[in-house]
């Protein structure tokens, strides 16, 4: 079993009013969104590499990040060439949003839109 995160979003509904809604979501094991994205592209060639450079990260001389999910997700942009910021490269089509990873997200993100 999965340990579980909160996902937070603010969404402003007007200029004056914001709506802020919260789900606890047991596919965000740590409450990062990165952590989702890093599902969705498990299976990228890429990802032996990633696994590789963080082990030897790990040696007693060297600092191993501390937010593991975060350092994956921008070792998995710069590889790819993209800026390595999360929020920046979500239209760089490296993941598809159709994978099953992303389904809890998008329906919580349209629960709380009230669209279909």
């Amino acid at each position: 079993m999965r340990a579980c995160g909160r996902l937070t979003f603010a969404i402003r509904q007007s200029d004056d009013e914001i709506l802020d809604s919260e789900t606890i979501s047991p596919s965000l094991s740590n409450g990062f969104l990165e952590d989702v994205v890093l599902e969705a592209v498990q299976n990228d060639p890429v990802i032996p590499c990633i696994d590789g450079f963080l082990e030897c990260l790990r040696q007693p001389t060297l600092t191993f990040p501390t937010n593991e999910s975060k350092a994956r997700i921008q070792v998995y942009l710069a590889a790819k060439g993209s800026d390595y910021r999360l929020g920046l490269s979500a239209s760089s089509g490296y993941w598809s949003y159709d994978h099953s990873a992303f389904a809890e997200v998008i329906g919580f993100i349209r629960n709380i839109a009230q669209i279909e």
